[in-house]
């Protein structure tokens, strides 16, 4: 899995600015925001929503750009963890 650590190495920029990048910080300036996140790998993802949109097949995930990770669980909660 990468990482942001890794996005901030690679475009040889701080884990900060990587951050700024992804909330869309409007104080940094072009040539960084291109660094870390090319215009074609958006591009690319706009393409991608478009095409899925409306299409009850594609992963929700992909149609709300959203993402959901389930956590482990081990039962119902009032008995979670108990023998």
């Amino acid at each position: 899995m990468v990482t942001i650590h890794d996005v901030a190495e690679h475009a040889q920029v701080s884990v900060g600015t990587v951050s700024r990048v992804l909330n869309e910080n409007p104080s940094v300036r072009a040539p960084i925001r291109e660094a870390v996140l090319p215009q074609h790998a958006v591009d690319a993802v706009h393409m991608l929503l478009k095409l899925v949109e409306g299409d009850e097949s594609a992963p929700r995930s992909i149609r709300t750009e959203s993402t959901f990770v389930p956590r482990a669980s081990c039962g119902p909660v009032p008995t979670c963890g108990q023998s």
